[in-house]
């Protein structure tokens, strides 16, 4: 049983605050910049079969520049102030930093226009950036004993990243004539790897970490996290050895033992009152085992087209991209109470920080802009995507708000302290 709370002495493993922080910016800017491509490409989404474009790029702007920047950010730092494991030298998370960013910036540009060899040199950054993240993950949860079964977790969802980038990258040089490539649908396993294997499985072993230590619990479960980490890696194993209408079946149950896991631990919390963030961490929790009953709508089925963008939409924007905006808004003003009493011996309340009139409305904005855009897939109307578009704009460009209005209060908090 993991306990609740932050370990004592959390302050002294921290990485220095531009690095978690050059994550989370990057993060947060590809959070609007997706949806201004998701914007302009309405009229192409209903049409996408694959390959290059912008609407490939819109898509990976979500899952490589969203999602992938904030777990590498979040690995880095939350691990060690989470475990008590001594953290990675900072050299090593700043070259695992600029590895990923400029890889994400070539491969996106690549994809943006159809440049199969542009993008051939990004995903080549994009796959070092995998394994020193791997490497360096690793090496954190080795030397911590208290992290047991979340470290399964981390360390097969690493698995997962490697086989998912290795993949990514062959269909791209594939794509440039670079290699000759064949693999029996292999955008379906690339796609089942990176969000359900390494996505998928980050979140199960981070929400055991997060979510007890911010809601103040200790009901963990570590008989459930096994059963649902065992069916996981089954499911997993069924969908790359393509059994393609059974491995989501599986996984589905998977993603009901995790979520039953945490609502119990919600349910144990001491603290009585849990902010508005809280809202779409919940929300993500629900559209994790819609995204899979969607997917084995489309593997049952002979009409896939709508109901494969749908389930890939509610996987990446309604759990993942949910998920992360929910958790990010505890993490950040956390952290940053955690570096001024790293300088001053004593933090600051991360309420304070924190700009709680946006944190009532980042949320409710993008579970809108999830229910319109997957309304408008359903119906084919490219005028509702472009409408819910804004509104997941105007949810990413206050939460980006969010971030600077916090690095501003701690500034401001940093040098009262100090007089």
């Amino acid at each position: 049983m993991m306990g609740a709370g932050v370990p004592f002495g959390a302050e002294q493993r921290l990485l220095p605050e531009w690095i978690p922080l050059s994550f989370f910016f990057v993060s947060l800017a590809c959070l609007p910049l997706g949806w201004i491509l998701l914007f302009f490409q309405a009229e192409n989404i209903a049409s996408f079969q694959g390959g290059f474009g912008p609407v490939l790029a819109a898509l990976h702007t979500f899952t490589i520049g969203v999602v992938l920047t904030t777990a590498f950010g979040a690995s880095m730092q939350m691990l060690p102030v989470a475990s008590g494991a001594a953290m990675n030298k900072p050299i090593g998370v700043i070259l695992l930093l600029v590895l990923l960013l400029s890889g994400i910036g070539i491969t996106l540009g690549g994809f943006a226009h159809y440049r199969p060899l542009i993008a051939s040199w990004g995903a080549a950054l994009l796959c070092l950036s995998a394994l020193l993240y791997a490497l360096m993950l690793t090496r954190l949860l080795i030397r911590s004993s208290s992290l047991k079964l979340v470290r399964n977790h981390v360390l097969v969802g690493a698995l997962c990243l490697l086989l998912a980038a290795a993949l990514g990258a062959a269909m791209i040089l594939n794509w440039a004539s670079l290699i000759s490539f064949n693999m029996p649908n292999p955008r379906l396993v690339h796609a089942g790897l990176a969000l359900y294997g390494f996505m998928g499985l980050i979140v199960f072993g981070f929400s055991r970490i997060m979510v007890p230590m911010l809601s103040v619990s200790d009901k963990t479960n570590d008989r459930l996290a096994i059963l649902g980490l065992l069916v996981a890696l089954t499911s997993l194993l069924l969908w790359v050895g393509g059994f393609f209408k059974i491995a989501p079946i599986v996984a589905l149950i998977s993603a009901l033992i995790h979520i039953y896991e945490m609502f119990t631990i919600l349910k144990g919390r001491i603290r009585t009152r849990l902010g508005p963030e809280w809202t779409i961490i919940r929300f993500s929790w629900i559209m994790l085992p819609l995204s899979l009953l969607l997917v084995i709508g489309a593997q049952w089925t002979d009409n896939k087209a709508n109901i494969t963008e749908l389930s890939i939409l509610v996987a990446v924007l309604g759990w993942l991209v949910s998920f992360i905006i929910g958790i990010l808004q505890r993490i950040v003003p956390f952290l940053l109470s955690m570096q001024i009493a790293r300088q001053t011996g004593m933090p600051e309340l991360p309420s304070k920080l924190a700009a709680e009139n946006l944190t009532r409305i980042i949320g409710p904005l993008h579970i809108a802009a999830v229910g319109v855009t997957g309304l408008a897939v359903i119906m084919d109307n490219a005028f509702l995507l472009q409408f819910g578009s804004l509104i997941g704009l105007a949810s990413g460009l206050s939460f980006l708000t969010f971030l600077i209005i916090a690095i501003k209060r701690k500034r401001l908090s940093l040098e009262k302290m100090k007089k």
